[in-house]
């Protein structure tokens, strides 16, 4: 593997492999341990034999020396074999870190130079705009530290940073106390222009069927939600078909923030990201399950939500809700760019988070996601990459957060990136096999 994409959690991939792995050799080398223990019994037991000359068993005698000639064979292969299985878990993990593409000297360099120019880019537009994540953005620009995303897997630590504004330092920002007293303010000052210079969402929605087809991939799933966020008015759509078993399948697309300036009533706006950041469901979600409902989605039909930045946490946040599960049944989200660590996820829904390690947004709800059999997340870092769409992607922080990076993050998952995104694929098939009857419906608050 040469592109520096990873994955982490689920069914498979770098922790469940490697665990596996070290697991069964674990377990060969606690029998190999009882066959040299049953060995040293069969040797006492046929000496004893022998030294009995009253004693008739000369068949008995014979198969006990057979069984003693036979243990050291059986002892060295397993031992021999639980060497194997430890070289192919050392050779994983030295795959799993060639993927992270170790950045020299003069490269490292180069990269914080960019990071400086991108990141006050970025302050220039979110400033400008009054963005509750000001703050965090700009403490990031003296924050340090380190990805660790698989520090508790591998035996030599993670590698070395080769950003200051990487995912860690996103996190580490997030957690001090001012800033989150700052974010809390903001968003409270975001609640009262929304509620005292414009009319707030009020509940409806304006729908309307569009000549569009469903997602028969992930990379699908990613222009969909682009061509969703271009409306810039807080617009979702709803993919629906019934399969050839009868089961009405649902994929919900949630557009991330569409509006910083908090100055049309739009739910998909600052004060949403803030209330999220908190833990609580903002007017974007009750505009999904108004959307939902309007669709005529019941408590039995499967549903897909998927959502860039604000959107997937909008999904997460959803998922992660008892009640809306009891009136949606949730199979499955998908997350592009989005702070979700802050939800914990009950294992009947099956989530797949895609986060560049470019992308500080991510991080910036200070908590990594679990890492469950049906959670998993995927890392790519889109400066270092290969790919020739990515040309020049990550080289600041809003390329590093676009849709049409996450659309070649989604691609490399297509094209089978690890055993735990392969079985994701596999469960979530059905989901991207929506036929010929399925109608699209564009969903306006």
């Amino acid at each position: 593997m040469t592109e520096p994409i990873w994955s982490t959690g689920g069914v498979g991939g770098e922790r469940a492999v490697t665990e596996d792995l070290e697991w069964a050799a674990g377990v060969l080398r606690a029998v190999a341990d009882d066959v040299g223990f049953a060995h040293l019994e069969l040797a006492r037991r046929s000496a004893a034999l022998e030294l009995d000359g009253g004693a008739e068993h000369p068949a008995l005698a014979a198969q006990v020396r057979h069984a003693a000639n036979l243990a050291p064979a059986l002892e060295a292969e397993l031992d021999e074999t639980s060497r194997r299985l430890t070289t192919v878990a050392d050779a994983f993990l030295d795959a799993e870190r060639a993927a992270r593409h170790q950045v020299g000297f003069v490269g490292e360099v180069r990269q914080r130079a960019q990071d400086t120019v991108g990141a006050v880019a970025w302050l220039a537009r979110v400033a400008g705009a009054a963005s509750i994540v000001v703050t965090p953005v700009g403490g990031l620009l003296s924050a340090t530290g380190h990805r660790g995303v698989i520090g508790d897997v591998l035996p030599d630590g993670p590698p070395p940073t080769t950003s200051v504004l990487d995912r860690d330092a996103a996190e580490f920002v997030s957690k001090n106390p001012t800033v989150i007293a700052i974010e809390a303010a903001l968003t409270l000052v975001a609640w009262i222009i929304e509620h005292l210079a414009c009319e707030p969402w009020q509940g409806e929605l304006t729908a309307t069927r569009i000549d569009a087809h469903g997602s028969g991939s992930l990379q699908d799933v990613m222009g969909v939600l682009y061509d969703s966020e271009q409306q810039g008015d807080g617009s979702l759509r709803i993919s629906r078909w019934t399969d050839a078993a009868g089961v009405t399948r649902r994929v919900v697309y949630i557009p991330g923030t569409t509006d910083w300036l908090l100055g049309d009533g739009n739910p998909f706006d600052a004060e949403a990201d803030g209330q999220l950041r908190f833990g609580r469901l903002p007017d974007a979600a009750r505009v999904v399950m108004a959307a939902l409902a309007a669709d005529g989605a019941g408590p039995g039909d499967p549903v897909m939500l998927t959502g860039h930045s604000l959107g997937g946490t909008v999904a997460t946040g959803l998922a992660a809700n008892a009640d809306f599960r009891k009136n949606f049944t949730v199979r499955s989200i998908v997350t592009a760019g989005s702070p979700t660590g802050v939800f914990g996820l009950p294992s009947t829904v099956n989530a797949l988070h895609l986060e560049g390690t470019r992308d500080i947004v991510p991080g910036l709800d200070g908590k990594r996601n679990e890492e469950t059999p049906t959670r998993i997340t995927v890392h790519h870092d889109a400066r270092d990459s290969e790919l020739a769409a990515l040309a020049g992607a990550g080289e600041d922080i809003g390329s590093a957060h676009h849709l049409d990076t996450y659309g070649q993050t989604a691609r490399l998952v297509d094209e089978g990136l690890s055993p735990s995104t392969d079985a994701w694929l596999t469960s979530e098939r059905a989901f991207f096999e929506p036929g010929a009857d399925v109608v699209v419906t564009e969903y306006k608050p």
